[in-house]
């Protein structure tokens, strides 16, 4: 881990409390934890809709609090979209 990104992750800890390191695959990813009402945001504006599946709904769900919290790496969402299960992973971690 670099100094700079060891001297981010102190600014971090300033601004939200505790953050966290999940390491997936040899990638760390830091993040902070989900308050409540942005849980409660995600899950009453991401909805069902009329050509979603449950199975859509919950990884479009997921992908929100992913991005929502993560801090490290910036990329996140390219990331989620290029190792599958990331997502979930994470989201579930966070949960």
């Amino acid at each position: 881990m670099s100094k700079e990104l060891k001297n981010q992750i102190e600014e971090w800890k300033a601004q939200y409390g505790k953050v966290y390191k999940t390491t997936i695959d040899g990638v760390d990813y830091i993040w902070r934890k989900l308050r409540r009402k942005e849980y409660s945001n995600i899950m009453n504006t991401i909805t069902l809709q009329e050509d979603m599946t449950e199975d859509d709904l919950i990884m479009l769900r997921q992908d929100e609090i992913v991005k929502t919290v993560t801090l490290y790496p910036d990329n996140i969402m390219q990331e989620v979209e290029d190792n599958a299960g990331l997502g979930p992973t994470l989201s579930d971690e966070v949960i």
